[in-house]
């Protein structure tokens, strides 16, 4: 084994696994997207993340949204204004530090999400029930394996993530 294997250093077969993943990430989102489509009541997709997140996070700041989004603090603020206009998502100001919002998803958020993720699980089981029974088997467990090295991180992107939810 060489220095770089030591260390963790990828593999061909994690890399070509990698590479993989890149490329079918894009088209397992568009299958997302056309999914939500009904679904979403003119929620746009960022305003999706957003809930999504905070469905994770509930209580998590405004600075904390707008960092997981990539988003600038006025950019994440206009999003949050909609999504609190529609109804979905709840802003208080934070009892510990009172120049700071915590945001969290109203019950009308959590539905919202709720079907719309119930869309999108449907749709892309409709496809992966096209595979045969050991491939689909064998999709689960590299997937559960990826879940399981994706949790590991934090949302900062260091190890020490939090556990499933």
């Amino acid at each position: 084994m060489d220095r770089y294997e030591e260390r963790g250093a990828p593999g061909e077969e994690v890399n070509r696994a990698a590479g993989l993943l890149l490329d079918l990430v894009p088209r397992v989102m568009r299958e997302f997207r056309a999914s939500l489509g009904r679904h979403l009541q003119s929620v746009s997709l960022p305003q999706f993340r957003a809930l999504a997140f905070l469905m994770e996070r509930p209580g998590a700041s405004l600075s904390e949204l707008a960092h997981s989004l990539g988003l600038t603090l006025p950019s994440a603020s206009a999003l949050v204004d909609a999504l609190v206009a529609r109804g979905l998502v709840w802003r208080e100001v934070s009892p510990q530090d009172r120049r700071c919002l915590t945001l969290g998803p109203t019950e009308a958020g959590r539905q919202l999400y709720a079907n719309a993720r119930q869309a999108a699980q449907t749709r892309i089981a409709a496809l992966l029930s096209r595979l045969d029974p050991e491939r689909q088997r064998a999709v689960l467990e590299g997937l559960q394996a990826l879940a399981d090295a994706f949790l590991t991180i934090g949302p900062s992107g260091r190890e020490g993530g939090h556990g499933r939810h």
